[in-house]
Formats: structure tokens, sequence, C-alpha cells
């Protein structure tokens, strides 16, 4: 695949069982309360690193190459024709693909400790729950 070098732009994955933890437990701490936090899994990967991570895990050989001659028009464009996303969503998730969005605070460790699962095995727990993986 060819992509826009924005893939390695480095993230920090989380779960959605780990994003649901801290949205429930927030609710009933006075110590949340108007406060903001990040939170992030525990790996620091690039996007590539992500995809091609997801692609072994499903037993499947990918290889992506970043050019950096891809405009976010027509890497928005490729994304909304190669996918079910629309073209609006496809324009703001390359947008967003620039920015590094990790960790750079860890207040939410004091209000509520909580270890994230890693990138692998939130992977494979979904890949399970998803029966795409057994």
């Amino acid at each position: 695949m060819i992509a826009p070098r924005w893939l390695n732009t480095r993230c920090q994955p989380i779960a959605i069982t780990d994003v649901l933890y801290y949205l429930v437990k927030v609710l009933n701490q006075p110590l949340a309360f108007n406060k903001t936090f990040e939170i992030g899994g525990p790996d620091t990967m690039t996007f590539k690193e992500m995809l091609l991570t997801y692609a072994r895990l499903r037993g499947l050989k990918r290889w992506i190459w970043t050019v950096p001659v891809l405009s976010p028009h027509l890497s928005s464009y490729w994304l909304y024709l190669v996918t079910n996303v629309n073209f609006s969503l496809a324009s703001s998730l390359v947008e967003s693909l620039k920015v590094e969005s990790t960790v750079k605070n860890q207040k939410i460790q004091l209000v509520l400790p909580h270890e994230c699962l890693r990138y692998v095995k939130a992977i494979k727990q979904a890949l399970t729950n998803a029966n795409l993986e057994g």
C-alpha cells in the first residue's frame, strides 16, 4: 500500500474497554470533576506500526510504503474509495494523522489508577469478540 508520510506519526492506541473504564469511573469521582485528562494505552507506536501489527495478527501479509507526495485531499479521497467511510469522516481522519497523539500528562493515574491493555492484547481481544480469530 502506498500511504502518506503521516502514517509515521506516533500515537498511543487505547482499547475501547479502557476508554469505557475511564468514562464510567470518572462519573462518581469527585477528584475528576471539572478536570481534563489525557488517556492512552501503554504502547507508543506509529499508525503504520499499528496497521502492520493488526495485519500480522490476522495472518495477512501487508507492506506499506510512505511517500511525501500524497496531499491530505488526495489521501481523503483514497480512504473514501477503499473503505466504507464517508468523505467528511475520511477527511477528518486524514487530518488527525498529522498530529502526534501521545499522553503528555499522566494525571488520570493519580485519580483512577488503571493498567490499560497493551496494543497486541487489545487487538487479539477485539478479534476474538468479532469471531475473526479464536
